[in-house]
């Protein structure tokens, strides 16, 4: 029977991830080092530029050349896809379908964003009590998506699609580049967590930045984990 192999990379090292924020700042000192900006254009560091090229050279070495590519649109996943494909010459790069993919983009974060805490206890007294109380599976930023929303809406869809690729000519390799939150929402999909795993999960192994992880999958669809967020940098 043929295989599908899923590599699932999380985007390299962002400008957000110097100041290790999450869904809001901590304070002004954190939203000064990046400045206000939409999710969706927070770039990559010249550090995580180097991650993604270490990345890509290490994932050719072992898997060869990706039939499928898909990534997510944000700048730093975009970036990091690009710097990964600099480990392929342009022959190597045309035999690939490479793919905008808008349901593995991160986790809507929404007004939370550019604020920082004490903007959020002035306009929205409640939120961070519930926000420390919530299930981290469950909780859900003001104006924004919970892990378990994305997990069971648009990455269900994704993953769909990823079923329905074709496998019967031979393997198939499909890369992924996304985010910490979407590949633990795929995971939580693929390795059928139970409601405890996952909010343990997504509290303690959220995905390093330019972390690989890797299912091999039959043509049925059952993905069965070979490692989980491995570094090559």
């Amino acid at each position: 029977m043929s295989l599908k192999t899923l590599i699932l990379i999380r985007h390299a090292e962002s400008l957000r991830n110097v100041v290790e924020t999450g869904t809001f700042y901590k304070n002004n000192q954190e939203r000064d080092k990046v400045g206000l900006m939409r999710d969706c254009l927070v770039p990559l560091t010249e550090k995580g530029r180097r991650q993604a090229r270490k990345t890509g050279r290490a994932l050719k070495k072992r898997y060869g050349v990706p039939d499928y590519f898909f990534y997510s649109p944000y700048v730093r996943a975009k970036d990091t896809m690009n710097d990964i494909l600099g480990a392929y010459n342009p022959e190597e790069v045309k035999l690939m379908s490479i793919k905008e993919e808008l349901l593995i983009r991160e986790r809507d974060s929404g007004y939370c964003h550019n604020l920082i805490e004490a903007e959020i206890r002035q306009n929205f007294p409640w939120f961070l009590e519930y926000w420390h109380w919530a299930p981290i599976l469950e909780r859900v930023p003001i104006g924004g998506e919970s892990i378990l929303q994305i997990a069971e809406g648009r990455l269900s869809l994704f993953l769909k699609k990823v079923r329905e690729l074709p496998c019967e000519l031979g393997p198939v390799k499909i890369a992924v580049v996304s985010h910490g939150r979407a590949i633990i929402g795929l995971r939580y999909l693929l390795e059928g967590w139970d409601y405890e795993r996952a909010n343990y999960e997504i509290e303690h192994n959220n995905p390093r930045n330019s972390s690989v992880t890797v299912y091999t999958m039959n043509c049925f669809g059952d993905a069965k984990l070979e490692f989980t967020n491995k570094v090559f940098y």
